[in-house]
């Protein structure tokens, strides 16, 4: 069973967003969804992948429209485009789509896996799996993903590029990384955490070519999404027992900023506070089984230094600040 999601205003708008995106298909465009952790960035691309891509029994024998990459960190703690190369090659001739179609295990033919294991195996008996440069992992990607119809290579924690070995700028693994899907005839999706926004900033040559689509949190200062964000606390609390009503009622601004409006967060709370109700012996939860769930302080500092983040690199610039950037550049050619 796929799990679901909390339909909230937020979420539903960045859901358009990328139906619109990936319906525009543009080969070596990336989009890039961007939030906090637990904001619903991977269950939002798996929903609307799936809509556009459909089940693999569609796709034809031996073809793979869409698979999935980790951009870990490989060396150092650092990122290693070599490995990168190497998984995304791989990812091509034996996909796990486990992740993407939980529900759909059984309606993907043994003909269909006998087809990817077979092409996996030849990779690793032949002299190609030897050569490790980056490039010949490219080449051998490049062609794997045409000859499988590639049309999205999906990037897990894709803010990992950002930490690039010394020397290394992480626009350039991005620009590469654009270069070779538009040889490839397919889009890329990233999924950021706010920290992200370094691989497009400065580079307009890159952002102009990627679609970024924000998960924001909720601002408790603005009533009508503090009201918006409160039918959401009520609606995960139904799924528990209350010692009163006002348990929760009396907390919701509490609650937003010890989570940070993040929807895991505000589950997991939940799911806290009903073990500390349980702890005393009640099925029962109280307001400071509540109070006694919240993170640290530390921790919710934290949180809230990327919710500021975030807000910052999705913010539009105003008439004012463009007229601004305007009469700097002016002057400073002068």
């Amino acid at each position: 069973m796929i799990k679901e999601a909390l339909a909230h205003a937020h979420f539903t708008h960045a859901e358009i967003l990328l139906q619109d995106s990936l319906t525009r298909h543009a080969p070596g465009r990336l989009v890039g969804i961007v939030g906090m952790p637990g904001s619903g960035k991977t269950f939002l691309r798996n929903l609307v992948v799936r809509r556009i891509i459909g089940s693999p029994e569609s796709w034809g024998t031996g073809k793979v429209h869409v698979t999935e990459v980790m951009a870990l960190l490989d060396i150092n703690a650092k990122f290693s485009a070599k490995g990168f190369a190497a998984r995304a090659h791989r990812s091509v001739l034996c996909p796990d789509l486990r992740s993407l179609y939980r529900e759909a295990t059984d309606e993907i033919s043994e003909a269909y896996m006998r087809s990817l294991r077979d092409a996996d195996t030849a990779w690793r008996k032949g002299s190609a799996a030897s050569n490790t440069s980056e490039s010949r992992y490219w080449a051998a990607f490049t062609e794997a993903a045409i000859g499988r119809d590639l049309k999205l290579l999906l990037v897990e924690h894709a803010a990992a590029i950002g930490k690039a070995q010394r020397g290394e700028e992480p626009k350039d693994h991005i620009w590469n990384l654009m270069s070779i899907l538009d040889q490839v005839g397919c889009m890329g999706i990233l999924n950021l955490i706010p920290e992200g926004f370094a691989l497009w900033d400065g580079r307009p040559e890159i952002a102009e070519r990627m679609d970024r689509i924000y998960i924001k949190p909720y601002d408790l200062r603005d009533r009508e999404q503090l009201t918006e964000f409160a039918r959401i606390v009520l609606h995960v609390a139904e799924k528990y027992e209350w010692e009163s009503e006002n348990a929760v009622q009396d907390r919701i601004v509490d609650i937003g900023i010890a989570t940070a409006t993040g929807m895991r967060a505000l589950q997991e709370l939940f799911a806290r506070a009903d073990i500390n109700a349980k702890r005393r012996g009640s099925g029962r939860i109280c307001g400071k089984d509540i109070e006694d769930a919240y993170e640290t302080e530390t921790h919710i500092a934290n949180l809230w230094r990327q919710v500021d983040l975030l807000n910052r690199i999705s913010k539009p610039a105003t008439n004012g600040a463009l007229r601004d950037i305007h009469r700097d550049f002016v002057e400073a050619e002068l």
